[in-house]
C-alpha cells in the first residue's frame, strides 16, 4: 500500500471509529473495513440482528426525509443492510389507523416482500407507544387489529406491545385473546417496556406478565441509564424457563450510548442477548443507497464474524 492508500484507510478507520464511539455524525463509508462475510456467524449467544425501520413510514412520528423508504430506495436499502451491514431481519410497524390489513399502502406489502426475497425475518410491533392511541379500544378489538395483521403479512416475529402503558391486567387480557384469535402458531416478544429496569422490574413483580411471552424484549431509549451489562445479565437470569431475552429497540453505539455517559450496547451482547435491533436502522445503519454508514462498520467488526 502507497502512502497516499495508507492515509486514506487511516481516515476511514478514524472516521469510523470517532462516529461510532463518540456519537458523532455516521455519515456513510465503505471499503474493507464494511465488508461482510457472505457466510457468517454472530457474536456470543447473538442470533438475530435486525435493523429498526418503524420510522421510515410516513406514519411515524419519527419519520424525516433521511429514515424514509420510498419506491426509488426501498430496493437498495433492503439489500444494503444484507449485504453491506450483514442483518437478518428487520423491524417493521403495525399501524393502529389500519385496522383493517387490506388499508396498508401498497408500498408497505412490496417492502415486506421484497425483505422476504432477501431471506430477512420479519418483525412487527406497534408503531405507537403509550396508551392515549388506543383509548375506548377493548382487549377483544386489539387483539382483533394484531391478529389481521398476523393473517394478512404473516410476521416471523410480534411484540403486542411497544411501551404501551398498559396495567398488567389489561396486558394479560390483551394476549390471551390474542393468542386465541391468532390463526396460526406466532412467537409473541415482550413486555417491551421503556427501560431495563422497567423490564427487570416487571420480571421480578409477583405476577408477571413475562411467561405470556415466547421471547422477553426490552427497550432502551436514549436516557436509559440502567442499560449496563449487569442489569442486561440479571435480564437474562430472570427470564422464566430460560426464555431468550432481545434487546428490542437499542439506539447505542458499540462501546457507547446514544448520548455521552450512557451504556453502549456491547452490554447487551456481552451479556448473551439473542436479539439485538438496532433503532432507526435508516439512516444509521444504512443511506438511500444501501451504503453502510461508520456505525454500522464499526457494529460489523464486532458483531458479524466469518463462519
Amino acid at each position: 500500500m502507497d502512502k497516499r492508500s495508507k492515509v486514506r484507510a487511516g481516515s476511514a478507520l478514524a472516521l469510523a471509529i470517532l462516529a461510532s464511539c463518540c456519537g458523532l455524525p455516521s455519515s456513510a463509508v465503505s471499503g474493507p473495513l464494511c465488508s461482510i462475510p457472505s457466510a457468517h456467524r454472530y457474536a456470543r449467544a447473538l442470533r438475530w440482528y435486525m435493523a429498526d425501520l418503524k420510522s421510515s413510514f410516513p406514519e411515524s412520528g419519527d419519520y424525516t426525509a433521511d429514515s424514509a423508504l420510498t419506491e426509488a430506495n426501498y430496493a437498495a436499502v433492503l439489500s444494503g443492510l444484507v449485504d453491506n451491514v450483514g442483518v437478518n431481519g428487520i423491524r417493521v410497524p403495525m399501524i393502529p389507523d389500519y385496522e383493517s390489513s387490506g388499508a396498508y399502502p401498497e408500498l408497505y406489502s412490496r417492502i415486506i416482500a421484497a425483505a422476504r426475497g432477501l431471506g430477512l425475518a420479519v418483525y412487527a410491533s406497534p408503531l405507537s407507544f403509550g396508551p392515549e392511541q388506543y383509548e375506548g379500544w377493548s382487549d377483544a378489538r386489539y387483539a382483533a387489529w394484531i391478529a389481521n395483521y398476523v393473517a394478512a403479512f404473516r410476521p416471523d416475529f410480534v411484540s403486542p406491545f411497544n411501551e404501551a402503558g398498559f396495567t398488567d391486567y389489561r396486558m394479560r387480557g390483551i394476549v390471551r385473546a390474542l393468542r386465541y384469535a391468532l390463526a396460526r402458531p406466532t412467537v409473541l416478544v415482550g413486555p417491551d417496556k421503556k427501560l431495563v429496569a422497567s423490564n427487570i422490574a416487571e420480571l421480578e413483580a409477583p405476577y408477571s406478565v413475562a411467561p405470556l411471552f415466547d421471547v422477553i424484549g426490552a427497550h432502551n431509549t436514549g436516557g436509559d441509564t440502567t442499560a449496563t451489562p449487569e442489569n442486561w445479565a440479571r435480564l437474562i437470569a430472570d427470564a422464566p424457563g430460560g426464555k431468550p431475552v432481545w434487546s428490542t429497540e437499542n439506539p447505542a453505539y458499540w462501546s457507547v450510548g446514544q448520548r455521552a455517559g450512557l451504556p453502549g450496547l456491547i452490554g447487551a451482547v456481552a451479556s448473551g442477548v439473542k436479539g439485538l435491533v438496532i433503532w432507526k436502522g435508516k439512516p444509521s445503519l444504512v443511506d438511500d443507497a444501501g451504503q453502510p454508514t461508520a456505525k454500522a462498520c464499526k457494529l460489523a467488526q464486532h458483531i458479524v464474524a466469518p463462519l
